[in-house]
């Protein structure tokens, strides 16, 4: 059974920001062929509507803001890596390579 590193990307549509931030992290090419190199699978916990869910996996990760994201390696799976706040390209690699 292969195991695989999540990315969750913490997201509400009434933040322009994070909607520019998951765009500018996650939307090109490039990065999604990095994403299949370090067999990382992607979800959005969309904040938007104060899911249920969502509001208990901020408040389990002490996540008080958009964006965030949230990456659960195979290696430490009880130790997700938190990266709050604006996030370039650049350090979401770092982490997901760290993590894989």
């Amino acid at each position: 059974m292969q195991r695989k590193t999540v990315l969750i990307s913490l997201y509400a549509n009434w933040d322009t920001s994070t909607v520019m931030h998951e765009q500018i992290a996650l939307s090109n090419p490039k990065m999604g062929r990095f994403l299949s190199d370090y067999n990382t699978t992607t979800l959005r916990a969309d904040a938007t509507h104060a899911d249920p869910i969502v509001k208990k996996l901020m408040n389990d990760l002490q996540i008080e803001t958009v964006p965030a994201f949230i990456i659960y390696s195979p290696k430490y799976p009880q130790s997700p890596i938190i990266l709050q706040g604006w996030t370039s390209e650049g350090q979401l690699r770092q982490s997901i390579a760290h993590a894989s």
